[in-house]
């Protein structure tokens, strides 16, 4: 057994796969919190242009990051691709929920 198959062998588990695909989801959310923060009310036209780049560049590398995983490992294509898309979108439930004051809300009524 060589190197080759070993990473072949390692990157084609599932759990590998959903894992990686995960933190490929994650980085990508974390990327658009951090170009958020350039939209401002001193640099709105300038934030949203840093807004938009990033968001086709974050479109660009998941589907980079898909095609790169389906070429060089087809057998767990379907689990990374599950991890990818399911990252981001817990994540982002996750972000939409401490924005939209959910978790606040649940402090206080615990308390009365």
């Amino acid at each position: 057994m060589t190197l080759g198959d070993s990473v072949d062998a390692f990157m084609n588990h599932r759990l590998v796969a959903l894992t990686l695909g995960a933190c490929v989801g994650g980085v990508m959310l974390f990327v658009s919190r951090f170009s958020a923060k350039a939209v401002t009310p001193d640099t709105t036209s300038a934030g949203l242009a840093i807004m938009a780049a990033s968001l086709v560049l974050r479109f660009l590398a998941a589907a980079a990051s898909l095609l790169a995983y389906r070429h060089f490992f087809p057998d767990a294509f379907v689990v990374f691709a599950i991890g990818l898309a399911g990252g981001f979108m817990f994540l982002y439930t996750v972000e939409l929920l401490k924005y939209g004051g959910v978790f606040a809300k649940a402090r206080r009524w615990r308390k009365e």
